[in-house]
């Protein structure tokens, strides 16, 4: 089976409005997407070493469960995220 590389649950539409992602390809994981105030803060849950990664300037994921262990710097896996959300954000307005 030919997956996309990144899987975007969102929910964001119903009550509880969450956003998950799940990469496909090693290193393989999940987290959910939380947005950042104006202060930079944000109320997501830090697990497995509290590695959390900037997507974008109000974008974190966080609460990372990691399937593999990460072989390299996980940051190296932002900008193929980025895209993947942007396009995701980008369908859903014209919905």
């Amino acid at each position: 089976m030919n997956l996309p590389r990144f899987l975007i649950d969102d929910t964001a539409e119903l009550g509880d409005a969450r956003v998950f992602v799940t990469h496909t390809d090693r290193p393989r994981f999940v987290g959910e997407l939380f947005i950042e105030d104006e202060n930079g803060n944000t109320d997501a849950p830090l697990l497995n070493g509290g590695v959390t990664l900037s997507v974008s300037a109000t974008e974190v994921l966080a609460a990372i469960d990691w399937i593999d262990d990460p072989i390299f710097d996980p940051n190296e896996l932002i900008p193929a995220l980025r895209g993947a959300l942007e396009t995701h954000w980008l369908i859903r307005e014209s919905m």
